[in-house]
């Protein structure tokens, strides 16, 4: 469908875009192209770019036959996603007023994030804005995140074991600067996408253009993937506000959404396979809440384990028995719960048909799978298997087949671990091309009194739906993405990682009568 019109939008929240990419990929190319549109839209924009002079503010000022169509406010001090989330809420009240002035209403607001931007956290604190009933909310709406992707330069950026901090180039400067890894922020940008804009196709061949869309599309199989030179792309396919999902999404959503996902599509290969032909997979929807105890710690906080990397943080092995690493449900530090009384539900769906889900597959070797047991993994033997991930060199990554080690061709793996020594709390399970971290993700529901969970039944059944057992929904569930992924190896190597019967009555008895039993010291 076409954008909306501004007399449409005048009754309705102002729907506001999220625009993430790294210094380069080609986000002010984009901007330009839609400041430039011919559709008569009115545009508010929040410029938020962490150089010391902003030369991008310049250059979009100046934009030929846009002074009437666009209001721009520019943030001044660095990264909106972080502790200057206020100046960006006061900047959207800017660019109203200015509205208000003129009388005349936006038919969008487009928020330009910064090179080392974390969507996650722009994502969260409009949700806070919402749940705390900020006034300004009654009027706008986050609506579409939109992801900038160099294809030329992808490859590079998944081999990456530097920190934003190393990488002016990508993250810019500024005092507001993540120390976040480059692939880490790379990951979150696309996962964190109704929309991903593959640029730069001039500067590449066919078979790269292909192989990078067919990893964006593994690594976030929900959004659409637009092909591109110079941000040239349509503006409807820019302007969603129907069928986007990532910008009312939580952490814990991606992960379902992500273990979904791999499941269908890995009953299609099948289907496929067994019958040889493709059919319309329909669009289902479901409802969710916002609440969560697994603590969004998107801020690169958790406990780092850098094989081959420079080795710097705080970080500790699965086998840890610090009892100051153990990080329990912290309320607003540690988890970002939206209960506050109010029922939040979002429909959602995507179809696919067997055709563009094996694509991938047959062209390149690109698969996934979910690893799912409801036992917990013995901390020191499955330290020896984080050992064994491609965190030096990486051949999937080339798009190569590599047939050694069961890990060695898997590009992105992520989900949530249950670790025999941390009967309380999550641990969250992200590898991406030569990085790997198991990080503190704050309390299993099943760990915290009722009085603790959100309110609503809507969120209460989506908490629920994970439960299963004495032990509630503490679990192993880690998705692989990878190129010829040898699933049947890698999931014995981590099923010998699980507690056998012995130990699991051991750990069921030590549970039931402290609550918090720690095999890592007596197993």
């Amino acid at each position: 469908p076409a954008p909306a019109t501004t007399s449409e939008c005048r009754e309705m929240p102002i729907p506001i875009l999220v625009l993430s990419g790294f210094l380069g990929a080609g986000k002010t190319t984009l901007l330009r192209h839609l400041l430039e549109n011919k559709e008569g839209l009115k545009i508010g924009l929040v410029v938020n770019d962490v150089a010391e002079i902003n030369i991008d503010s310049k250059l979009l000022v100046r934009s030929e036959g846009a002074e009437d169509q666009v209001d721009q406010v520019e943030l001044q001090n660095g990264c909106a996603c972080c502790s200057k989330s206020d100046e960006l809420l006061e900047s959207i009240n800017q660019l109203l007023t200015m509205s208000v002035r003129r009388r005349s209403s936006y038919d969008h607001i487009v928020i330009e994030a910064s090179g080392v931007a974390e969507p996650r956290n722009l994502r969260e604190a409009f949700q806070d804005y919402e749940d705390a009933g900020v006034p300004i909310m009654k009027q706008i709406a986050l609506k579409t995140m939109v992801t900038v992707v160099d294809a030329s330069h992808f490859g590079e950026l998944m081999e990456s074991s530097d920190r934003a901090t190393e990488r002016p180039d990508l993250a810019g400067y500024s005092e507001v600067m993540s120390r976040r890894r480059i692939i880490d922020l790379l990951m979150e940008q696309v996962e964190v996408a109704d929309v991903l804009v593959l640029n730069k196709l001039d500067q590449v061949d066919e078979a790269t253009v292909g192989l990078v869309e067919q990893k964006l599309q593994a690594l976030n199989p929900k959004a659409k993937v637009l092909k591109c030179s110079w941000g040239v792309v349509p503006l409807k396919d820019i302007f969603i506000t129907e069928g986007a999902w990532a910008a009312t999404a939580t952490l814990e959503l991606e992960h379902r959404v992500a273990v979904q996902e791999a499941a269908t599509r890995g009953q299609k290969q099948l289907a496929a396979t067994s019958h040889g032909h493709g059919h319309e997979h329909g669009s289902s929807e479901e409802e969710h809440g916002h609440g969560h105890g697994h603590g969004a710690s998107s801020e690169g906080h958790g406990h780092e384990h850098g094989h081959g990397t420079s080795g710097e943080g705080h970080g500790h092995a699965p086998d840890c028995t610090d009892p100051s690493h153990d990080h329990g449900h912290g309320g607003k530090d540690v988890g970002h719960d939206h209960g506050h009384g109010e029922e939040h539900s979002h429909g959602h769906g995507h179809g696919h048909g067997h055709d563009q889900d094996t694509t991938a597959k047959s062209r390149f070797g690109i698969g996934n799978f979910v690893y799912a047991r409801r036992k917990p993994f013995h901390p020191r033997r499955l330290t020896e298997v984080v050992k064994s991930l491609p965190v030096k060199t990486n051949a999937a990554l080339h798009g190569s087949r590599g047939a050694g080690d069961a890990f060695e061709n898997v590009i992105r793996s992520k989900g949530y671990v249950w670790l025999a020594n941390s009967h309380l709390e999550t641990r969250y399970w992200s590898h991406a091309g030569t990085h790997f971290e198991l990080r503190d993700e704050g309390a299993w529901w099943a760990a915290l009194p009722r009085s603790e969970w959100p309110e609503g039944k809507v969120q209460t059944d989506f908490i629920l739906q994970d439960f299963q057992g004495e032990f509630g929904d503490r679990r192993q569930e880690i998705v692989f993405i990878g190129v010829d992924l040898d699933e049947a190896a890698i999931t014995k190597a981590l099923d010998e990682c699980l507690l056998d019967d012995a130990e699991m009555v051991q750990y069921t008895a030590m549970a039931a009568r402290h609550g918090k039993p720690n095999l890592g010291l007596t197993v």
